[in-house]
């Protein structure tokens, strides 16, 4: 590691002179140190940590807010919100607020997004010196050496390291986002197949009853003798059928409700309520003409190749 060391003899001694260095030298290591210390100088934490473009993001994919519930007062705003969306039966936009405001899971990816802003931070602050001082007697004469290190290589590359580890912080932004606009299609998908497979149960639930009664009127009948065995062999079939349909439904039911449940980030499922059918097919498909540029302009894995090529490229002095 390379130091700078300025080193006052507090007893009169001369200290020895630091190596010569010649005028370019000395002008772009002066130029270096004054960038430096302008960089670092205005080297803070922003209040949102980074959020805000997050929430920008959310609102303009998603048309739906996002919170970083990261104080009491965050969480019990955000906790009012779900308890209201709860109150009635979700639709399946209002599925996928609850979830941007209630996942854990999406809670904690936020924090990655101010480790990667701190790292970035930290980059641009100065080095902090290191000072030592010293005694020395020799017989009756004291004498006191003070000294202080500055660790010249990082402060040299300094500029280098911040402008690296602010493409790391934009890429972990664009990370969050992604994960986001993830965790909505995940829920927007799992709304729809927990509603249908509530619909379908109560279908096989009405089938059900249905096969019941005619098994039993089979019976009947060929008790009486106005049914034969194979007839009746064949209502008691469909109703063996049936009932084994049914139990794939209900399993399917829970299986698709639980889910659901753990995307929205609830911990007492009896507060879900959900519609008892699927809603209605649009009458027409929305004109999209151009969707195709729409997706390579917006969509953000192909932000973050854009990045991950563009930062690559910078990292290795390659230019166009």
């Amino acid at each position: 590691m390379l130091y700078s060391t300025f080193r006052p003899a507090l007893t009169g001694r001369v200290p020895l002179a630091p190596p010569s260095l010649g005028a370019p030298a000395l002008r772009g290591i002066t130029l270096a140190l004054i960038s430096t210390a302008l960089l670092g100088g205005c080297a803070s934490l922003s209040p949102d940590g980074g959020f805000d473009p997050v929430q920008t993001a959310t609102r303009s994919h998603l048309q739906q807010d996002v919170v970083w519930t990261r104080d009491d007062a965050s969480r019990d705003q955000a906790r009012s919100r779900v308890d209201a969306l709860l109150a009635q039966p979700l639709s399946a936009e209002q599925a996928v607020q609850v979830a941007l405001l209630n996942n854990p899971a999406l809670q904690a990816t936020f924090y990655k997004l101010g480790i990667a802003e701190a790292d970035w931070v930290q980059a641009r602050s100065l080095p902090n010196p290191a000072i030592s001082i010293g005694r020395l007697t020799r017989g009756s004469e004291v004498e006191w050496d003070a000294s202080l290190h500055l660790v010249l290589l990082r402060m040299l590359t300094l500029p280098m390291r911040a402008n690296i580890e602010q493409r790391l912080f934009e890429k972990t932004r664009t990370e969050v986002i992604l994960d986001v606009i993830r965790l909505a299609a995940e829920t927007r998908k799992a709304y729809f197949t927990a509603v249908a497979a509530e619909q379908t149960l109560r279908y096989m639930q009405q089938a059900m009853d249905a096969a019941g009664a005619s098994a039993e009127l089979g019976q009947r009948m060929a008790e009486a003798g106005n049914w034969s065995k194979l007839k009746q062999s064949r209502e008691q079939a469909f109703f063996a059928r049936t009932r084994v349909t049914l139990s794939r439904a209900e399993m399917a039911q829970m299986q698709t409700r639980e889910r659901l449940i753990r995307l929205l980030g609830l911990n007492d499922g009896t507060r879900l309520a959900l519609p008892e059918r699927l809603p209605d097919l649009p009458a027409e498909l929305p004109a999209l003409p151009d969707i195709e540029q729409q997706a390579l302009d917006q969509r953000l894995d192909l932000q973050m190749q854009r990045q991950a090529a563009t930062a690559l490229a910078a990292n290795l002095g390659l230019t166009r």
